[in-house]
């Protein structure tokens, strides 16, 4: 599941999944990056996959249902996604929406180090109470999400086609050529060209569509492991004629004891924008993201601060995994500065709750507008193949930035 959504803290410290800038995948305060289908359905903890790609499942009923195991496995969900928000500067009462929603995914076993692998996805709308909900959003009643082959040689996999990416500043749907390698012991060497990007939310589907003109994005992420508790990471990504993407993150986690342990994470992403390109942010953009998080059993509590560039704010970038709330609205804007505080228990094996808390400054109006934003949720396991998630949003903002809102989302989902 989407890590954001399963509340676990190191979701500051992986991606997200926010689309490119430019296939215009983000939109304002009614957006939902988080609630990812790429990660919904595909990811799990028992993916043959050694690396970021988007994971699904060794099967599941349909398998012996249909009794092929030994030549491909088919897994698939079904979910409901539901939402009512109030929009306290829109002065809009109970704007509703709810959506029905699944995916099917089917894979060859390997062969010779080959497997081919198709996902399609469905989405039908349930309710739109004041037919508010269109205004935002272009829905796509279904969509060829993956469609690709892939070849293992020994440490080293490649990809080619469409498939759900989960990697630092790659972290939705993609169309490209794909390299993960181990081969280097103590490296994750990861290596991409990308022409295409989707969107795929419960309660959003946006289709491929071409990436800086068709020209597309190249771009590398280079992991380093070979120190315990410590990962450090840099990448690059280029985009001709557009913008460039530099900088990394470095991850250190000590177990002070076996119950306690504390984690420490900072970023630093750089946008090179060219005033030539057509969605020419300003100037360039940058984000440092510092983060430190207290473990205690099965209690972390942790602090930030985020600072985006007075002038192009995050830039281009591909990606927002240093944004850990619910609505990624304010945490990039220009000369935005943020704190916040975050805390997440883990109830039983199966209940897990969260709740942050966080203020961001930006230049907006005036100049002085505030962001205040307050998310508490949860998510139940409630059998192995049913997963029941909830989350309150309370934004608010000065009458500079006009944005804030009340919101309450639940999405269930069930694997077979």
């Amino acid at each position: 599941m989407n890590n954001k959504m399963t509340m676990t803290f190191m979701a500051i410290f992986t991606s997200i999944g926010v689309g490119a800038q430019e296939t215009e995948l983000k939109s304002d305060g009614h957006n939902h990056p988080e609630h990812n289908m790429a990660n919904t359905y595909l990811k799990n903890e028992n993916s043959d996959l050694k690396s970021g790609s988007n994971r699904h499942t060794d099967g599941g009923k349909l398998d012996s249902f249909l009794g092929m195991e030994e030549y491909f496995k088919v897994s698939g969900v079904l979910g409901v996604y539901s939402q009512t928000m109030d929009d306290q500067d829109a002065n809009i009462d109970r704007d509703e929406f709810s959506n029905l929603y699944g995916s099917l995914h089917l894979e060859t076993v390997e062969w010779e180090g080959f497997r081919f692998g198709l996902t399609g996805l469905f989405n039908q709308e349930l309710n739109d109470h004041n037919d508010n909900y269109g205004d935002y959003y272009n829905q796509k009643k279904a969509i060829l999400s993956e469609a690709f082959l892939k070849y293992n040689y020994e440490q080293t996999e490649f990809t080619l086609g469409r498939q759900g990416v989960d990697w630092l500043m790659l972290g939705d749907y993609f169309e490209g050529v794909f390299i993960e390698s181990e081969a280097i012991e103590n490296f994750l060497i990861r290596a991409a060209w990308v022409q295409k990007g989707a969107v795929l939310d419960p309660d959003e589907v946006i289709d491929y569509t071409d990436l800086n003109d068709s020209d597309g994005v190249y771009g590398t992420e280079i992991t380093y492991t070979g120190i315990d508790g410590l990962a450090v990471t840099g990448l690059y990504y280029h985009a001709p004629d557009a913008y460039d993407i530099f900088g990394g993150e470095v991850f250190l986690e000590n177990e002070i004891t076996e119950d306690f342990s504390n984690a420490f994470l900072v970023q630093y992403f750089v946008t090179d924008e060219k005033e030539s390109y057509d969605d020419y942010p300003g100037g360039d953009g940058s984000i440092i993201h510092i983060n430190n998080t207290v473990t205690y059993r099965n209690l972390s509590v942790g602090a930030g601060y985020i600072e985006a560039d007075e002038d192009g704010g995050a830039g281009s970038m591909l990606n927002n995994p240093w944004d850990p709330f619910d609505e990624d609205t304010h945490t990039d804007r220009p000369n935005a500065s943020t704190w916040y505080v975050q805390a997440e228990y883990a109830v039983t094996d199966d209940l897990t709750l969260m709740t942050i808390y966080g203020e961001s400054d930006t230049d907006e109006g005036n100049g002085d507008a505030k962001f205040k934003e307050f998310d508490i949720g949860l998510a139940y396991q409630l059998r192995e193949d049913v997963m029941v998630e909830a989350t309150y949003v309370h934004l608010t903002t000065t009458d500079d930035a006009d944005e804030g809102f009340d919101k309450l989302w639940l999405n269930v989902t069930y694997a077979f």
